[in-house]
């Protein structure tokens, strides 16, 4: 019996480049998030539409890849519990959503 996923449809590995560009692409898509959350917060009026839909654009991407991301790592986790790699990107991904919590609400 097989115990392994193929999650090639994923990512083929955690040195798989599509993998490791998706964490920074997670990365500088949070700074953004960030960035453009204090700038909105510091208007008076939501007169510049471009602004909010720009963070718009950006929560969606942050969620795809995160969700991307989380899935390959809690099934790559589930087959082997004491995949230390596994769980060190399942804490990093959580830590930069956290990050991004903010920009969030």
């Amino acid at each position: 019996m097989n115990k392994e996923w193929n999650l090639d449809f994923l990512y083929k590995g955690y040195e798989d480049p599509e993998f490791l560009g998706d964490i920074k692409k997670l990365e500088r898509v949070c700074e953004k998030m960030n960035q453009l959350s204090v700038k909105l917060a510091q208007t008076e009026t939501l007169a510049d539409l471009s602004m909010v839909n720009n963070i718009v654009d950006l929560w969606e991407e942050k969620m795809r890849l995160e969700e991307s991301l989380m899935i390959y790592c809690n099934l790559r986790q589930s087959v082997d519990t004491s995949n230390a790699q596994s769980a060190s990107y399942l804490g990093y991904i959580s830590q930069k959503a956290s990050d991004c919590a903010k920009a969030d609400s």
